[in-house]
């Protein structure tokens, strides 16, 4: 059987209420956990075989949500949301608590490398795309401290030179 096809089985009510009710539990300060359930039209299956007039959720996520967020660039308040975290049916309570945990962890470590600065830029903003990545990578761009002295360790002896 494909993965597609094994993702189209829906969840129960059941299922759904005791996910709701373990991610309730679940609180990180001055944040909320918001789950998401996609139906058969927002999942987009062609495999989906149940009758068209009910309503089957094919697919849950959960993120992270900053309320009182605030922009990076202008420090003008701003919401924000995680990345999205799958929440699978045969996943157990455990399992749900620590991809929480983790949700809240990824968050933190994002928003830790937009504000930490070096000689005033974001050299580690996790918005900087892969292709730009790929290219600081390559053998031209790297530290090469025979060929640049600049690079050299300013501490020397213990001591700041």
């Amino acid at each position: 059987m494909e993965v597609r096809q094994l993702a189209s089985v829906p969840w129960k009510q059941e299922q759904r209420v005791l996910v709701e009710q373990i991610v309730s539990l679940c609180s990180f300060e001055g944040h909320s956990f918001e789950l998401t359930w996609l139906t058969r039209e927002e999942a987009d299956y062609t495999t989906f075989t149940h009758p068209i007039n009910r309503t089957y959720f094919l697919e849950c996520y959960i993120q992270l949500v900053a309320p009182k967020g605030k922009c990076r660039d202008t420090g003008e308040p701003w919401a924000w949301r995680s990345r999205k975290w799958r929440i699978s049916k045969n996943m157990t309570e455990s399992e749900i608590v620590r991809t929480c945990w983790l949700c809240a962890e990824v968050a933190m470590k994002h928003e830790h490398m937009e504000s930490f600065l070096y000689n005033g830029a974001r050299i580690f903003d996790p918005h900087v795309g892969v292709v730009a990545l790929q290219r600081a990578s390559l053998p031209a761009n790297r530290d090469d401290r025979e060929k640049n002295p600049m690079e050299e360790s300013i501490v020397q002896n213990g001591e700041i030179a």
